[in-house]
C-alpha cells in the first residue's frame, strides 16, 4: 500500500479542510465542530489500485455520544463579534445568526441569566429584554453563552461567547420622571424628585410650535413663563407646547412629559385660553383677537357637547339641550381629548335661560298635558304660563299652573283649529319671568283642538 489517506470535506462547499495521512499521522488540524463534513478514506496500492470510501460526520454536537458531558476547553470557547446588543429606551435587543450553540444563556448584570433560550428559541435569531430605566450597565456585565445541548442546563461549559462591546445606558422612561405642571401659561417643574438618579440622565426642553415655526429651548431651573416666547409670525393662533426628557448620552431618546394647546394674543404672546362666563354664553378670552378662527372642542361635566367654540365668538350654552337653569356644571374646552385650560364652573341664570316644551296627550284622561323642561332645579318658580295660538296668532288661551306643572288642559274656548301653536314661559316669586319658549306646533305632535277636547291621532 502506497497511501492511506483521511480527507475532512466541508459538505457545504466541496473544500477541502483537512488532509491526514494515515501512514504518517500527524496531529490533525482542529475542524469547527459545527459544519458538516464528507468523509473521503483513499487507499492507494503500488500496482496503482485506488480504493475509497465516503461518509458523512457533523455538526460536532451530533456525534457525541453524551453532549451533556462533554467537556469544551477555554481554549476552545469561540468568542463571537457577531451578536449585536443594541438598546433603545429600556429594551435591550440582542441579535444573531450562524451561532453553533443549541441553547443560550442571557447575561445583563446579573450573576445568573436574567432569560435562557432552547434551540427553538435561537432559530429566531433575536430576544429583547426589557430593563429597569435609569441605569449603566458596564459592558463586561452584557453577554451570551451557548451550548451544545438543545435546552440550557445549569452547570454545563459554554462553547460561544458573545459580550457587549460598550456600556449599556438604560434611559429613563416617562413613568421613571416626574411631570411638569402648567398653569396660566407658567411651566413648573419638579424640584424634588422622586428618583434623583433618573433626572441627573435628562435635559429638559420645551418645544412650540404653531404653523410652520417651530423652537426648542432647553429649560434651566425649576419653573418656565412661557408668555415671554412671542410668536410674531402668527399671532392670534393656537400654539402647541409639549416638554420633553431627552437623554443627556442620546438626544434621540425622548419621552413626551406634557402636551397642551395654548394661544397667542394679537402679538403672538404665548397665552392660555381661558373661558369667559356672560348670561347663558361663553367665550375664550383672546384679548384683541376680536376676529380669530380658533376652534376648540366644548365639554361639559366630562361629556362632549358634539359642539365647538370658535375664537372670541359667544357660543349660547342653552343650546345645549341636556343643560338646566339653576343647576352648576363644568365646562371644560379640549383639543384632540387633550384638555385646555382651566375648567369654568358655571350656572345658567333662570331669567335668561329659555324653557323647553313638552307636550303629550294622555289618552285615558282626554288631556293634553304640557311638561316645562329645565327648571326643574329652580326654588324660586312661582307659575308657569301657557300660550296656545291660533294660526292667526289670535291668542285662544292663556293660561297658569303652579310652579313648573305638568300643566294639563282638556277644555278651550274657541273654535275648531287644525294648527295651533303653543309656549310656555316662568313666572318667578319676584314677580320678572324668563324668556318664551320656542313655539312648537301642536298638529306636529299629534294634538288637535276640536269643540273644546283634545284628541289624538291615532
Amino acid at each position: 500500500m502506497q497511501k492511506l489517506e483521511l480527507q475532512l470535506i466541508d459538505k457545504s462547499s466541496d473544500e477541502i479542510k483537512s488532509t491526514i495521512d494515515l501512514k504518517n499521522p500527524e496531529t490533525p488540524e482542529p475542524t469547527e465542530p459545527c459544519m458538516e463534513y464528507n468523509i473521503k478514506l483513499t487507499l492507494e496500492y503500488t500496482d496503482g489500485t485506488i480504493l475509497e470510501r465516503h461518509d458523512e460526520f457533523g455538526p460536532f454536537y451530533k456525534e457525541v455520544n453524551d453532549v451533556e458531558k462533554f467537556d469544551v476547553k477555554d481554549e476552545n470557547i469561540e468568542k463571537r463579534k457577531d451578536v449585536d446588543f443594541e438598546i433603545k429606551g429600556k429594551t435591550l435587543s440582542i441579535s444573531w445568526s450562524n451561532l453553533c450553540g443549541q441553547s443560550m444563556a442571557i447575561y445583563v448584570g446579573t450573576e445568573s441569566p436574567i432569560a435562557t433560550l432552547n434551540k427553538a428559541d435561537l432559530e429566531k435569531g433575536e430576544y429583547t429584554v426589557e430593563l429597569e430605566g435609569c441605569q449603566v450597565i458596564s459592558k463586561e456585565k452584557v453577554f451570551i453563552e451557548t451550548f451544545f445541548t438543545d435546552e440550557y442546563k445549569p452547570g454545563l461549559n459554554y462553547y460561544e461567547l458573545a459580550v457587549a462591546i460598550k456600556d449599556i445606558i438604560v434611559s429613563p422612561g416617562v413613568d421613571d420622571l416626574d411631570k411638569p405642571k402648567l398653569k396660566e401659561a407658567e411651566l413648573e417643574i419638579p424640584k424634588d424628585w422622586t428618583n434623583k438618579k433618573c433626572r441627573d440622565m435628562v435635559e429638559y426642553y420645551v418645544i412650540y410650535a404653531s404653523g410652520t415655526h417651530r423652537d426648542d429651548f432647553l429649560i434651566s431651573g425649576n419653573s418656565k413663563d412661557l408668555s415671554q416666547f412671542v410668536i410674531k409670525d402668527s399671532p392670534c393662533s393656537k400654539v402647541t407646547v409639549q416638554v420633553e426628557s431627552r437623554a443627556k448620552h442620546d438626544k434621540n431618546e425622548k419621552n413626551i412629559l406634557l402636551s397642551a394647546q395654548l394661544i397667542t394674543d394679537h402679538q403672538g404672546k404665548i397665552l392660555e385660553p381661558t373661558l369667559v362666563q356672560k348670561d347663558t354664553s361663553v367665550r375664550i378670552d383672546m384679548g384683541n383677537c376680536i376676529t380669530a378662527q380658533i376652534d376648540f372642542d366644548l365639554e361639559v361635566n366630562g361629556e362632549d357637547s358634539s359642539d365647538k367654540i370658535i375664537g372670541p365668538f359667544p357660543f349660547d350654552l342653552a343650546q345645549i339641550k341636556t343643560l338646566k337653569a339653576c343647576v352648576m356644571y363644568e365646562a371644560q374646552l379640549v383639543d384632540d381629548n387633550e384638555k385646555i385650560g382651566k375648567p369654568l364652573e358655571f350656572k345658567l341664570p333662570a331669567k335668561n335661560f329659555p324653557p323647553k316644551l313638552n307636550v303629550v296627550y294622555i289618552d285615558q284622561e282626554n288631556t293634553a298635558q304640557f311638561n316645562v323642561l329645565g327648571y326643574e332645579a329652580c326654588e324660586d318658580v312661582d307659575t308657569t304660563q301657557v300660550e296656545i295660538k291660533s294660526k292667526d296668532n289670535v291668542t285662544i288661551e292663556d293660561s297658569y299652573c303652579t310652579g313648573t306643572g305638568p300643566c294639563k288642559h282638556n277644555s278651550l274656548v274657541g273654535l275648531a283649529e287644525d294648527k295651533l301653536t303653543a309656549r310656555v314661559r316662568v313666572h318667578f316669586q319676584d314677580k320678572t319671568t324668563s324668556e318664551w319658549s320656542e313655539s312648537i306646533n301642536l298638529q306636529e305632535n299629534n294634538i288637535y283642538f276640536i269643540r273644546y277636547n283634545f284628541y289624538k291621532i291615532i
